[in-house]
């Protein structure tokens, strides 16, 4: 019989650190606005043991994945896969006290975390498209893939948890922000939370690379970001009471492909910047090139290859990726009952479409050939058949 787990831990910050996410986040900060946590979902079909964390961080090397699985002793096989919410407000994970305090109470929520049967398990699926959060920030690029998926996870009739997929930049506050924050995604899960008592309530961020709230927020507060949360609370669960059947599951299996990344390194002209685009974008194009002239002089340390991951459950496909991703790369799901979920399996930059040539900010820090683009599109419709 098939068994699951759900649990929780507060890895909020225990002394000072600095944050992730900002160029300009350089001091050490020690005051938690609202609480950091990784989440687990377990699942234990009686022959190996598959586990996906959500941690409220900008980002993870994957050696830190590597180091909670191989802290695991488990009487059967188990796999772990690790993402981020992306927030821009979490603690750097290089710091060495943060991450073992990281990977400390990480493995050891997940040794105790308590397990139930579940005599039949199922989910529900159900995804539109939403910009209400964020829109793409790239001046001429609008995007039509800014998806809101929830997938409902059932044991018969009763649901035990929900997971909201969204893709959009969790940078609503500024760089500036003296405090600690899950930013939208922490406060959706207390909402969710809150609304649904004894439901585990997961987030996942999916590919926003090119999506920010840009152009809906109304300010970089704190306030701002709580008004963006309610909103999307309020859509998630709108979204959440339409019909949708819940799908069986007979087993659940995991399966990860890597393929090798190749380079190119060309020179970006930004004497003539496009005409129309915003003073946001002239500023961060500039921030780019500082950027790419650092990137010109560490070239050798860029990865080898990628590593994608996906899980089947029944007719459900979550394709696990570690780069920051452009939304465009949705339109390779190949099923409708299937997500692209970035941050994973490491962290990776940015990756533009092939043939993406806008100057961007985005561009400057994107060193893969279009050969490589294609075959990570290959992998995501493959997987998600």
């Amino acid at each position: 019989m098939m068994k699951a787990s759900f649990a929780q831990s507060d890895v909020s910050p225990k002394q000072p650190v600095k944050q992730a996410g900002f160029i300009q986040q350089t001091e050490k900060r020690f005051e938690v606005r609202d609480p950091l946590y990784v989440q687990m979902l377990g699942i234990d079909d009686g022959e190996k043991i598959i586990i996906l964390l959500s941690a409220d961080s900008v980002g993870m090397n994957r050696s830190i994945q590597d180091e909670i699985q191989g802290s695991l002793h488990f009487e059967k096989p188990a796999e772990v896969i690790l993402s981020c919410t992306h927030t821009h407000f979490a603690p750097d994970s290089k710091d060495p006290v943060y991450r073992a305090q990281f990977v400390e109470q990480t493995v050891d929520m997940i040794c105790h975390a308590q397990w139930q049967e579940i005599s039949i398990p199922g989910f529900t699926f159900r995804s539109e498209f939403y910009d209400g959060l964020g829109r793409s920030r790239i001046s001429g690029f609008p995007s039509d893939k800014i998806l809101l998926t929830t997938i409902g996870l059932y044991d018969g009739e009763q649901q035990l948890a929900e997971i909201v997929v969204h893709n959009c930049h969790p940078t609503v506050m500024d760089g500036y922000t003296p405090f600690f924050s899950a930013e939208y995604p922490g406060q959706l899960k207390r909402m969710l939370s809150e609304a649904h008592p004894g439901r585990s309530c997961m987030f996942l961020q999916s590919c926003a690379g090119d999506i920010s709230t840009r152009f809906t927020r109304s300010s970089q507060s704190y306030e701002a970001m709580c008004e963006l949360a309610e909103k999307l609370y309020h859509e998630a669960e709108r979204l959440d009471q339409t019909a949708a059947e819940i799908q069986p599951v007979s087993e659940v299996t995991m399966f990860s492909e890597t393929i090798p990344v190749k380079h190119v390194f060309e020179p970006i002209d930004i004497s003539v910047l496009p005409e129309g685009i915003t003073d946001r974008e002239i500023e961060t194009i500039r921030i780019g090139s500082q950027v790419r002239a650092d990137l010109a002089k560490r070239l050798d340390t860029l990865p080898a290859e990628v590593t994608l991951s996906c899980i089947k459950a029944g007719a459900l496909r979550m394709v696990f990726c570690p780069n920051e991703l452009f939304s465009s790369y949705l339109n390779d799901l190949a099923s409708d009952t299937s997500v692209l979920v970035c941050y994973s399996n490491g962290y990776g930059g940015y990756v533009t479409p092939p043939g993406f040539s806008a100057i961007t900010y985005e561009r400057f820090t994107d060193t893969w050939s279009d050969e490589t683009k294609r075959s990570i599109e290959r992998v995501i419709r493959k997987m998600s058949e």
